[in-house]
């Protein structure tokens, strides 16, 4: 069997492999076990489309749908939308638009599996996370990758009041 570093690094060349980010190699110890169970993820973010084809090939059950609004290759998502690739849908529209994910999800969930690679900008994060969470199934998983920006700023204050990572910060302290 492939592992997701495998497709990441050489089948479908992205930032999530061993070329960047890395994020695949946890992916694989958190996600190997349940492969064959995994039925519906959504991923927010498809630039080409590549992750979107890496997380088919590596849940064989699931059905994946993408979401991105951002202009760059255009044509490639306007494309991957009209093909209907085997077992891989996208949906135009804006993570920061509730009405428009509350939309996907009531078609598309509950979900197993919810990656935000989209905007990377923490308010669009904590939208997305706050309207989507409660259609992840209970025994699923809620992914936000390349937080990075809730520490960007000021230095005295990395972790802005209301940012994605005080957000989450404070909700473990709510459930502790």
């Amino acid at each position: 069997m492939t592992t997701l570093t495998e497709l990441a690094t050489t089948k479908y060349p992205i930032d999530k492999g061993a070329l960047h980010h890395y994020y695949t190699k946890f992916y694989d110890l958190f996600f190997k076990s349940i492969q064959s169970d995994v039925k519906n993820v959504l991923e927010i973010g498809v630039e080409n489309g590549d992750s979107l084809r890496m997380w088919r090939d590596y849940f064989p059950n699931a059905s994946i749908i993408g979401i991105d609004n951002v202009p760059t290759s255009w044509r490639d998502k306007i494309e991957l939308q009209k093909m209907g690739e085997e077992r891989i849908s996208v949906k135009i529209g804006d993570q920061s638009d509730r009405a428009f994910l509350i939309g996907v999800a009531e078609e598309y969930g509950p979900f197993d599996l919810i990656i935000d690679d989209g905007s990377h900008y923490w308010p669009h994060q904590l939208i997305s996370f706050e309207t989507l969470f409660s259609f992840v199934k209970p025994t699923g998983y809620y992914v936000v990758e390349d937080t990075w920006e809730s520490y960007t700023g000021d230095p005295q204050n990395p972790r802005k009041d209301g940012c994605l990572i005080s957000y989450m910060l404070k909700l473990v302290d709510r459930i502790n």
